[in-house]
């Protein structure tokens, strides 16, 4: 298997999909072994090596469970309680704890022009929130859970990480949070040159931009041995970090998340295998965590790029040697009608921002039905009662967009939840 894994690797970089990868497979008895390949930074010819950080993204979500669990065994927090009742800054009422760590809350994904702020919290006061009960994934649900985690421990959720999670698991190169001191021992994160079409093997990457970021849904940055001493926990049930309760809780099957996944408290449980993990996605980092139980093993893969790292894991564990025609984006924005329908003439065209998750929407019509390409995804509009569309095809989906300020014919601005999106000419 290794040399399978270090050819898929190859693969991988020669498409341009990254510029470096690092892989650790760890099994429960502490055996572990870590492979690098390609640049950490190309323009300084860097390598990839066991010592570089890559930011983890979403993975940092189930760091935040792993230490609200604690609080459960303690008597200390009630997941059925209100969350507005604990953070009363938080603006939705009847959402429980519970819903926010299934993502059952009926909120949006993101609001991310202000990322890693309270702000990012507070604006869910201005966005559509729908019943809880089905699963849709939610950045700022799990950041208001880092609120609550501080006002349990009366500390920065920073500190509660070093103390109950890295020490423990000796994972002394880790970082809390992505700060402006680290940013030379991380990989130089790289996103596709042209964000105006969908990416496709081949075409080019440039270095990301740069952010700080400090918020529990998404803020670690870990070298490769350091995330498997982490799941080698995950591995071994808990070891000593989480009580037999505390880990029943997160890898419960809690909610069917549509595509052959169950979510725990901030965990997949793939139904076919039983794998339990996390992906993680930062402003050019991507980053995968599996743990397969059955066999006593699990993976991690760090890309610094825009994909790769699950095709590397997954295979690492045994999987089929993947087709990498998957890691071309799906959205075909050059498909759309060449003359929509009236109504979408004025709305048709290219959007930009300076949010740094997503700076470019395209909209447009195909067969006369409206669609939007949002970050390498083509979805669905459909009109909602308040002159807005839903984006997606689910209706529980509390993704909005809406247009204004019609100019010549064109509306210049479109508003996805509360992030604006401007024209850049009125041609």
């Amino acid at each position: 298997m290794p040399d399978a894994v270090d050819a898929l690797a190859e693969r991988i970089l020669a498409t341009g999909a990254t510029p470096g990868l690092a892989l650790a497979v760890t099994d429960r008895d502490g055996g572990l072994d870590v492979r690098c390949y390609g640049l950490a930074d190309p323009s300084a010819g860097r390598p990839v090596t066991p010592d570089t950080l890559f930011e983890i993204g979403s993975i940092t979500k189930s760091f935040t469970a792993v230490c609200l669990m604690r609080r459960v065994d303690r008597g200390e927090l009630d997941l059925q309680a209100e969350v507005r009742s604990l953070v009363p800054l938080f603006p939705v009422p009847g959402v429980t704890v519970h819903q926010l760590l299934t993502h059952t809350a009926g909120l949006p994904m993101g609001l991310d022009e202000d990322p890693s702020t309270p702000m990012s919290v507070l604006r869910l006061a201005q966005t559509t929130v729908l019943p809880p009960g089905r699963f849709w994934y939610s950045n700022p649900g799990y950041q208001a859970l880092g609120m609550l985690l501080e006002r349990l421990t009366g500390e920065p959720y920073q500190e509660t990480y070093r103390r109950e999670i890295f020490e423990p698991l000796g994972m002394a190169s880790s970082e809390p949070d992505i700060r402006n001191d680290m940013r030379t021992r991380l990989a130089v994160g790289h996103s596709q040159a042209d964000d105006e079409r969908p990416w496709h093997p081949g075409d080019p990457l440039v270095p990301a931009t740069w952010l700080e970021y400090a918020a529990a849904d998404g803020s670690v940055c870990c070298t490769p041995a350091d995330l498997a001493a982490y799941a080698r926990m995950l591995l071994a049930g808990g070891d000593g970090v989480l009580s037999e309760q505390g880990y029943r809780l997160m890898t419960t099957p809690h909610v069917d998340c549509g595509d052959g996944t169950d979510y725990g408290y901030a965990l997949d449980v793939r139904r076919a295998d039983g794998w339990i993990g996390h992906s993680g996605g930062m402003v050019g980092y991507h980053a995968q965590m599996w743990i397969d139980p059955a066999a006593g093993r699990a993976a991690v893969g760090f890309a610094n790029g825009l994909r790769g790292q699950r095709q590397l894991v997954e295979r690492a564990l045994g999987a089929d040697e993947p087709d990498l025609g998957e890691l071309a984006d799906t959205a075909h924005p050059e498909t759309f009608d060449a003359d929509p329908p009236a109504e979408w003439r004025a709305r048709r065209g290219i959007y930009r921002s300076h949010n740094p998750w997503m700076t470019c929407l395209e909209v447009g019509t195909r067969d006369g039905k409206p669609l939007v390409v949002q970050d390498g995804e083509e979805l669905a509009l459909t009109p909602a009662e308040d002159g807005s569309y839903r984006v997606g095809a689910e209706a529980w989906s509390p993704e909005r967009l809406c247009f204004d300020t019609e100019v010549d014919g064109l509306a210049m601005r479109a508003l996805l939840n509360t992030s604006p999106y401007a024209r850049m000419s009125l041609r």
